[in-house]
């Protein structure tokens, strides 16, 4: 059963490589969650986290 839209959690995607980071959203999306992103470097993925605020625990993956 896929969450409903309330319940989605939201992924911060952090990915230079155009292919990688297409792949990657298409699978985070179809395991049922929102993609924030893509950011194409770390700083632009802090940026985000800075603008919008971390609201859930969260971790990075290299």
């Amino acid at each position: 059963m896929m969450p409903t839209a309330d319940q989605k959690l939201t992924v911060l995607l952090a990915e230079h490589q155009a292919l990688m980071e297409m792949w990657l959203e298409d699978e985070l999306v179809d395991a049922g969650y929102v993609v924030d992103g893509p950011h194409g470097t770390c700083e632009a993925a802090l940026d985000a986290l800075r603008w919008r605020g971390p609201t859930t625990p969260w971790s990075v993956s290299t």
